[in-house]
């Protein structure tokens, strides 16, 4: 069984997802902000928050941000991780050390899960490792090729 991920705040609406589906729209973008900031281990730039926010700020996207964190359930991912094994192709992983919402040790389980080729940790990164590091999560890439 895999261990606990996501954030404090995920866990919360996962048990509360009706209560927050109803949320005024000031009130889901503030939350919105907190939590895709959380996300990160640097500031976010307001452009970034701006583009991970768009797809979830109407009404449809709002329902279906919280629905999602809804319908998580750690049984689904046990149940896929019975079927993961070595591919027909190089998997190379890449996760960032500071990560809160999937820890790093979950990204090595799932490293040998699927028999990765690889594995790289960028210090410094958390989720949203393109916004932390660019520049590593690119150096990794270019090295993987």
């Amino acid at each position: 069984m895999p261990s606990a991920s996501g954030s404090p705040f995920y866990a919360h609406v996962r048990q509360h997802e009706a209560a927050f589906a109803g949320l005024p729209d000031y009130a889901h973008e503030a939350l919105f902000r907190a939590y895709i900031q959380n996300a990160a281990h640097y500031p976010l730039r307001e452009e970034s928050i701006r583009l991970y926010f768009e797809p979830w700020s109407d009404a449809v996207g709002k329902a279906a941000f919280y629905r999602q964190i809804g319908q998580a359930d750690t049984a689904n991912i046990a149940e896929a991780q019975e079927r993961y094994g070595k591919t027909d192709f190089d998997v190379h992983l890449i996760w960032g050390e500071e990560d809160t919402f999937i820890p790093l040790a979950q990204g090595e389980e799932l490293a040998g899960l699927v028999h990765a080729k690889s594995f790289t940790r960028v210090p410094s990164a958390a989720h949203i490792g393109q916004e932390d590091a660019p520049e590593a999560l690119l150096g990794a890439l270019l090295a993987n090729i």
